[in-house]
């Protein structure tokens, strides 16, 4: 079950705020020995959204996405697409959005409140945690729209709590994102693959795609939105 409640220069900053500190719940995984420890200093995920047949006059489809540092953490992130809903619901946009259990520590919003409007629409994005030094970044490269261009280098910060990221799993996040609203006008969300950068300069790369939705064969009929 999906957990929410989610710089193209110019992004408005809405809120910024730490709120406490976690304390990791497992110890960091050293790849090599004891006394020459590697560790995860960044996580990529690369997305990609095929529309069918969009309705904007009530902003539908929406998606949302997510990331956590490991599987049991307390804090992790959102991103939103073609809805925003802090300070409260709005039709459009985009916005990432990070949280620790049920308070939100940050959130950025898209200035274009565009909505969705263009048939077989493909969106692109990578999404990325990663250390900062002082906490964590979450944030958006190599992303492509038709509805909103390129929306690549939005972050949000969160400077307070555990930046260990050797226990990232990409099955997290497989479960804990999805279209939130009008499954019908998708026909697929895909995180296509995975990179973990490590300390000592190498990458690990997972290239299974993880299908998060596929519209099926033939339309059953039901009720669209």
């Amino acid at each position: 079950m999906m957990r929410s409640k989610s710089s193209a220069r110019g992004w408005r900053l809405l809120a910024l705020a730490v709120v406490g500190a976690l304390t990791p719940l497992v110890a960091p995984v050293s790849r090599t020995t004891a006394d020459d420890p590697v560790a995860v200093v960044q996580v990529e995920e690369h997305w990609s959204q095929l529309i069918n047949d969009p309705d904007p006059s009530i902003s539908s489809p929406q998606v949302s996405t997510q990331m956590a540092a490991s599987p049991w953490s307390s804090r992790f992130v959102n991103f939103h697409i073609n809805s925003c809903d802090i300070p409260s619901y709005a039709q459009g946009g985009l916005q990432l959005q990070a949280w620790r259990n049920d308070v939100n520590l940050a959130v950025m919003t898209s200035p274009s409140r565009a909505t969705m409007s263009t048939s077989n629409e493909l969106v692109e994005w990578t999404q990325y945690l990663q250390q900062n030094g002082t906490g964590l970044t979450f944030g958006i490269s190599s992303a492509s729209s038709q509805t909103w261009g390129d929306f690549s280098g939005v972050q949000v910060q969160l400077t307070a709590g555990s930046t260990v990221l050797d226990n990232y799993s990409a099955d997290y996040s497989q479960q804990n994102s999805g279209i939130t609203f009008g499954a019908n006008r998708v026909s697929s969300l895909v995180l296509v693959w995975t990179k973990m950068y490590y300390s000592d300069g190498s990458v690990q790369t997972d290239n299974t795609p993880r299908v998060i939705y596929s519209a099926p064969l033939t339309d059953s009929g039901g009720g669209a939105n």
